[in-house]
């Protein structure tokens, strides 16, 4: 289609550009229904409803005593989004299918990163000024929530993974920490790992590093709540003191300023028979192979927002990024840091690979 006004505009396939508008709102209406999500998260109407059967806004609003008209809109609206199934928009059901990917107590699932609260203004006026210094925000720099959000995102597959498929995948290990290994998380955030393998192998002990002071807060809460022997330190990598028979870093070596100092601390402090555990993105060396992941565009704007940004939070920092640790580079890395052998692992987890790192 032609501009009568002006003959020099390019000329235009309307069905192209019409489809581009349902693209773009597309995207507007997932962010208001990520919204929904976490409204229904922090009212609790995912546990209301989960087992419940078909409901009414009435039901639900006599179970939950809130208020049933803005129940009846907030349930069309996930039925709308088909979270919720509803064939007249008077009663609704959440399958069981449904309530395992959003009810807490769900099989393996990300979907608890993604009904977190939306980035507030204030953070986003920072990222704005990190385009314009190239200096990007800290963990801690989000908030007190932040913690809690990668929590929520990842705490649910190292449950599902780490004891029951990585510990006995590696050779020797189970033995080991059954004997009472010395065992130290670098990056530990919440303190998930340390408490699952606390748990599962007592006789060890157990140390967990993280710079940022929410984290180390919210994991000192969960170990007093669940009454784990897990030791924490606001501090980073050069704070390790002492020989480690295993040390972790999950989902944090991409976020890292110093991702090679952090390596090379850690090769100073594990002994010769460690075992270093890794746990990174799902990525390619090139776009054009990350083409393939379906939530390419998401794991790029999480960078920008997140990861990008912890790593580049220090004017040196290497600003690896969320895609930025493929298996080559990672390799490089452990190899660089002293380093002898990388092995990957592969589990049932559509966004992570597992490293197996000996010295």
């Amino acid at each position: 289609m032609t501009d009568a006004n002006n003959p020099t505009a390019p000329s235009l396939d309307m069905d192209a550009v019409a489809a581009m508008q349902r693209r773009i709102w597309a995207y507007r209406q997932g962010q208001q229904v990520q919204l929904m999500m976490h409204i229904g998260k922090r009212l609790e109407l995912w546990e209301a409803l989960r087992g419940a059967g078909p409901v009414s806004a009435a039901q639900l609003a006599d179970a939950t005593d809130l208020s049933e008209r803005w129940l009846l809109e907030w349930l069309r609206c996930m039925a709308a989004a088909d979270i919720i199934a509803s064939s007249d928009g008077e009663v609704f059901h959440l399958s069981d299918e449904a309530a395992a990917v959003m009810a807490p107590s769900s099989m393996l699932t990300y979907a608890g990163s993604a009904m977190e609260r939306p980035r507030s203004p204030e953070t986003v006026d920072h990222i704005l000024e990190s385009f314009r210094k190239g200096v990007g925000m800290s963990y801690d720099d989000h908030g007190a929530h932040e913690a809690a959000h990668v929590e929520a995102a990842f705490g649910n597959w190292i449950a599902h993974i780490l004891v029951p498929q990585f510990v006995p995948k590696v050779e020797g290990l189970t033995a080991k920490l059954e004997a009472g290994a010395r065992v130290a998380d670098v990056g530990c955030g919440a303190g998930s790992a340390l408490r699952l393998l606390a748990e599962a192998f007592p006789n060890g002990s157990y140390h967990g590093y993280d710079l940022s002071e929410h984290a180390i807060e919210l994991a000192r809460k969960r170990a007093t709540q669940s009454g784990s022997d897990v030791s924490f330190f606001e501090a980073g990598s050069d704070a390790m003191e002492g020989e480690y028979d295993v040390v972790l870093t999950f989902d944090c070596l991409h976020d890292m300023t110093r991702p090679d100092r952090a390596v090379a601390d850690i090769r100073s402090h594990i002994a010769d028979d460690g075992v270093l555990l890794v746990k990174e993105i799902r990525s390619a060396a090139t776009f054009e192979e990350n083409r393939a992941n379906p939530m390419l565009a998401m794991m790029y704007a999480t960078s920008i927002q997140v990861c990008m940004s912890s790593a580049l939070s220090e004017p040196d920092g290497l600003g690896l990024g969320t895609l930025g640790l493929h298996p080559d580079r990672l390799t490089e890395l452990m190899l660089d840091g002293g380093f002898s052998t990388v092995e990957t692992h592969a589990f049932d987890d559509p966004f992570n690979l597992y490293y197996e790192v000996r010295p």
